[in-house]
Order: structure tokens, then sequence, then C-alpha cells
């Protein structure tokens, strides 16, 4: 069952089952990639939690390859580390690994839910 809440720009899901550390916020913007051994990697986020990011590219990553993720907040733009936790075909999973950006994201994600209110 789905406990969906609109927030502006995002939208947070939940489900009963879920037992994620973290919710995820849809979270639809620009994403570059920057992959050692793949180079610069254009790409579009799908969701976004305080930990980590979803985005869909057109390119092969391995996981648990270290990367570089640049996108915008609405603090403005980001550049974080992160590894590639995961892959289903062109969707990727990555855990940021730079916990000062964490909360830069962290703080971002609460802006766009209190202009909700």
């Amino acid at each position: 069952m789905d406990q969906s809440l609109r927030h502006i720009g995002i939208e947070l899901q939940r489900t009963l089952d879920e037992r994620r550390t973290y919710p995820r916020y849809t979270f639809e913007v620009s994403v570059t990639v920057y992959a050692k051994r793949a180079g610069r990697i254009p790409g579009q986020t799908t969701d976004l939690s305080e930990t980590g990011v979803s985005a869909i590219l057109v390119a092969e990553l391995l996981i648990g390859e270290p990367v570089e993720l640049e996108f915008e907040l609405p603090l403005g733009l980001v550049r974080v580390r992160a590894l590639v936790r995961n892959r289903n075909i062109f969707r990727y999973g990555f855990e940021f690994t730079d916990p000062a950006m964490e909360e830069k994201i962290k703080k971002s994600l609460g802006l766009l839910t209190m202009l909700d209110c």
C-alpha cells in the first residue's frame, strides 16, 4: 500500500514494507557522472535520499566503482563523491561517500518539504 506525500518537485515514497533507513524522494534533474574508466556521462536522476541517488545513464559502470556526481539542489550545485551500489539495466544506484555533502542534501530535502507547508 502506497502512502505518498507530495512536495514541491518531490514525492515522498513510503510503503509499509519498505525497510530503508532514509526515505527516497522523486527528484528529477540533470546529473553528470564523472568516472575514471568511462569519463563524463550525462544522465537524469530519478530519486534522492540523504545518503544516495538513483539515475538513468546510457553507460556501463561497475558495481563498487567510485564516481563523482554533479547536480543542482535548491541550495545550489553540488559535486559529491559516491560509489556505484547497484544497477538495473540503465538505472544506477549511488551511495554518497562524502558526509559534508550528505548534510547539504539533507538541508535541501528539508527546505523543499518546508516550502510545501
